[in-house]
């Protein structure tokens, strides 16, 4: 979690550019007072496929400033996710086998494109895509070029900490 004085950003720890969840609050925190930590919560466990597993939660607890203190009309003044988990899954898996033989049929046709032009690989290409090897090696060298070889955080002034992107 990354906690600022009128926003908060949640993501996986060295995937700061996808974040899980990301907000201007409607306030003012003091960041040095805020804390997350992970536990677990009955309150979605309708939510999972297996009911009798705990169900993972991450809490985060924001401390408002001192001149933000009182009740706030809403948390939030912007907020952005990713979409959650499916509604019906259960619908999906009852279709997905008689998907998976018609797909198995199925054999992607595409236009000609221009002669000698190479092909992008869109964010999210599968391993079966043509190239999709090279487009990872060349991802890969991109970062180490640009990080070298140890991959070290550095001091990014613009996020104000340390990070492993640059």
């Amino acid at each position: 979690a990354d906690v600022g004085e009128d926003y908060i950003s949640l993501f996986l720890q060295g995937d700061e550019q996808n974040p899980i969840l990301q907000a201007r609050l409607a306030g003012r925190v003091s960041p040095d007072l805020s804390s997350w930590r992970l536990t677990s919560s009955d309150r979605f466990r309708s939510r999972q496929r297996d009911q009798s597993v705990p169900v993972p939660t991450l809490e985060v607890v924001l401390v408002k400033a001192e001149d933000s203190s009182g009740i706030w009309p809403k948390v939030f003044a912007a907020c952005w996710q990713h979409r959650l988990m499916l509604k019906n899954y259960g619908e999906l898996e009852e279709r997905f086998e008689e998907v998976q033989l018609g797909l198995r049929e199925w054999r992607p046709e595409r236009f000609e494109g221009l002669p000698g032009a190479r092909v992008f690989l869109r964010s999210g290409a599968g391993l079966e895509e043509p190239g999709y090897a090279e487009h990872v090696a060349a991802v890969v060298d991109s970062v180490v070029q640009r990080t070298g070889c140890h991959g070290r955080a550095r001091w990014n002034s613009e996020l104000g900490r340390y990070s492993y992107v640059y």
